[in-house]
């Protein structure tokens, strides 16, 4: 069945919609016959805001926010929280042979007990 995976629109230096999270480098992402990819890498599709500017010919700078997500396993004792969004950034310098990028992440992480108590911790 057809889905919608990617949907963003981009004007000058801006882009809002669902895109590759800002921690993500999507180039070096190899072709498999598995649709999540190896393991260890990261493949992640966010509703974001995202700003990307051009520091010099082939240096960049990105930012967002972006649709918190994470995975916290609670066996059945609690419930994960994701109300606080994530902020991400990178900096990618681009030459010739390829590129480096160093990516960052700002979030929160949350957890409901059972009594209702909700902890948050900074990621």
């Amino acid at each position: 069945m057809p889905r919608l995976r990617f949907a963003f629109a981009d004007f000058r230096y801006f882009r809002i919609g669902q895109d590759t999270t800002v921690f993500m480098d999507p180039q070096p992402f190899p072709h498999t016959a598995d649709f999540a990819g190896p393991r260890g890498l990261v493949n992640s599709r966010q509703g974001l805001a995202r700003v990307t500017v051009p520091l010099s010919d082939n240096l960049y700078w990105a930012s967002a926010i972006e649709q918190p997500f994470s995975d916290i396993t609670t066996f059945g004792r609690g419930d994960n929280v994701l109300d606080v969004p994530d902020f991400t950034t990178h900096l990618r310098y681009e030459a010739d042979l390829g590129h480096v990028q160093a990516s960052s992440i700002v979030r929160t992480l949350g957890y409901e007990s059972p009594t209702g108590e909700v902890t948050r911790m900074p990621g």
